[in-house]
């Protein structure tokens, strides 16, 4: 019976030791400066409407930051190592429902300690139509743009941002959970990004956040909307053509633990530069590439049942002609 207690004793004293996470709450508005210390992080509640939008800063000469923002339940819903500004970390985040949300600040390193700085500011959104470019401008008091959409479940979207050539931005589409859906830099003309036949999941609001690749950028930008089409390799070959978009994608209905070949070919015989990537559930899987190629063929496992993406990518452009069959 000692032995228990001895033992039982020593567990409480191991979990006491463990760091626990200071418990503050923060506005839109406010600014605080805090210090991490022996905890492993500080978490501040915060209370947003459904579709607010807000700019969360997090600064620190002594360490390297992370900034998160959870739910209640403790799920991500968005994270930041480093922002275009260094070391530190900024994320804009749009609320999915009414409620209270955690914003959690971190080291990159565990042991990492020191005085950092947080800000919450509000952040203008605009909404997004099929087929109608908006604009936005970026400046030292406007440094993201956020749009917002209505989606449905199982439509196809293709979204991309255009500029005047000066500057080279990102995006990144997240969906109405805060969950990051897809991110593009340089897929459209010039530096422009262009997330394209994207599959919604979910019914909602999608929130779409454009950015300066580099911090301290101003110029216009303008981002279309637009209702895209996927075309499917289960009627037969998909000839794609790279020559203006740079990256385009197909799809194919997979079958579990069924191998697959895949066939890509260049149209008209000249040599390619192709990158083949697979997407299910918004996650790339295997990635395969070539150089100077007329013709490139591999075999494809899948690991489940369903939708498969297949992305096809040249950044010099060229015409592919795209099969798959039974791998025998």
């Amino acid at each position: 019976m000692k032995r228990v207690l001895f033992v039982f004793f020593c567990v409480v004293l191991v979990l006491a030791a463990l760091p626990v996470a200071a418990q503050e709450t923060i506005s839109v508005g406010s600014v605080v400066e805090g210090d991490l210390g022996a905890e492993s992080e500080v978490v501040y509640q915060l209370t947003l409407e459904a579709g607010q939008g807000v700019l969360i800063n997090l600064n620190s000469a002594d360490f390297d930051t992370t900034l998160e923002v959870r739910n209640l339940a403790g799920m991500t819903l968005q994270y930041n190592d480093d922002s275009s500004f260094g070391t530190d970390s900024q994320l804009a985040f749009v609320a999915p429902e009414s409620a209270a949300y955690q914003i959690v600040v971190s080291g990159f390193k565990y042991n990492d300690n020191g005085h950092y700085q947080l800000s919450v500011q509000n952040l203008t959104t605009q909404s997004l139509t099929f087929n109608t470019p908006v604009s936005a401008t970026f400046s030292d008091e406007s440094p993201i743009a956020v749009f917002t959409f209505e989606g449905t479940a199982g439509d196809v979207i293709s979204v991309s941002a255009q500029s005047d050539g000066s500057l080279d931005t990102y995006m990144t589409l997240y969906d109405p959970n805060g969950n990051e859906v897809a991110y593009n830099d340089d897929s459209g003309s010039s530096y422009d990004p262009a997330i394209s036949k994207q599959p919604l999941s979910v019914d909602g609001i999608y929130t779409v956040v454009v950015e300066p690749y580099s911090s301290g950028d101003a110029g216009e930008i303008s981002v279309t909307l637009e209702q895209a089409q996927l075309a499917s390799l289960d009627g037969g070959p998909v000839m794609v053509d790279l020559s203006q978009t740079y990256v385009d994608r197909v799809s194919f209905n997979a079958q579990a633990d069924t191998a697959y070949r895949f066939t890509v070919r260049t149209v008209g015989g000249e040599e390619g530069n192709p990158s083949v990537s697979f997407i299910s559930d918004d996650y790339t899987l295997p990635y395969v590439s070539g150089s100077n190629v007329i013709e490139m063929s591999f075999v494809y496992r899948a690991a489940e049942t369903g939708l498969m993406l297949v992305e096809v990518s040249d950044y010099f452009g060229a015409a592919y002609e795209i099969s798959v069959t039974p791998a025998e």
